[in-house]
This record gives structure tokens, C-alpha cells and sequence, in this order.
């Protein structure tokens, strides 16, 4: 039998920061100190309406058992509840208004299987096949 030893497990990285912080210059070193890193960087952005946002997480918020929904759903209330969560996604569509090269990806509710279509054809360079 085969036997292979894994130094290095895959690892996403999100990095959040303003403009000119530092995130592309990270990235762009850290995949260069690690040998299979794909070194092609790709914005992405799921977007849907505001009432569509708001309608999947406040279930998901109250009935998920999920850490990372508990967390979000805390967070949601301490900064300002539904109002900002429909404030914060206007604020995430002016972004996306100035960054040209965004590659969006509507997402729709149950329909995870197109978006996952969506954003490999994105990851793997078919423009062609993105919306």
C-alpha cells in the first residue's frame, strides 16, 4: 500500500481589510512561500435582494445550531439588528459598484447547486460561464 504523508493541508484563507492594507501583498507572498498554491487571485460576491438576505438569516440566526450562525446572529444584534444587516448589504453593494473586476454570483435560496456551478466556472477562468 501507498503510503503518502500530508505536510500541508489546503487552507482558505479570507482576508478582510481596507483598500491598500496589505491584503493582495499577503496573499500573493503566501502562496509564493508555499509550493501548489495557485498564485490567481478572484473576487466573488454572492448577492441576492435585501429582503432575501434578511429573510435567510433571521431563521438561521434564531434556529441554527451552527458556532459560526450563533456568532453571527450576536453580532447582528449588538451592531444595530435587521436595520444594519439591510444597511451593511447596500454598503457591500457600493463596494462591489467600485471594484469592476467583482465576479457576481446571484444567490438564490436552495439553489446551491447553480451558485457552486457559478463560482467554479469563475475559480477555474471560464468568464464565459459567469453571470
Amino acid at each position: 500500500m501507498l503510503s503518502i504523508k500530508i505536510r500541508h493541508m489546503a487552507t482558505l484563507v479570507l482576508l478582510n481589510g481596507a483598500p491598500g492594507s496589505g491584503k493582495s501583498t499577503l496573499a500573493r507572498r503566501f502562496a509564493q512561500e508555499r509550493p501548489l498554491t495557485l498564485a490567481r487571485f478572484v473576487e466573488v460576491a454572492l448577492v441576492s435582494s435585501h429582503n432575501d438576505v434578511v429573510g435567510r438569516f433571521e431563521p438561521r440566526s434564531t434556529e441554527s445550531e451552527a458556532p459560526e450562525h450563533v456568532a453571527a446572529a450576536a453580532l447582528q444584534l449588538r451592531s444595530g439588528g435587521r436595520e444594519e444587516l439591510i444597511a451593511m448589504y447596500h454598503r457591500m453593494l457600493l463596494v462591489i459598484e467600485e471594484r469592476p473586476q467583482t465576479h457576481l454570483i446571484i444567490s438564490i435560496e436552495n439553489a446551491i447547486d447553480s451558485a457552486y456551478a457559478q463560482l467554479r466556472a469563475v475559480a477555474e477562468g471560464d468568464r464565459n460561464g459567469t453571470p
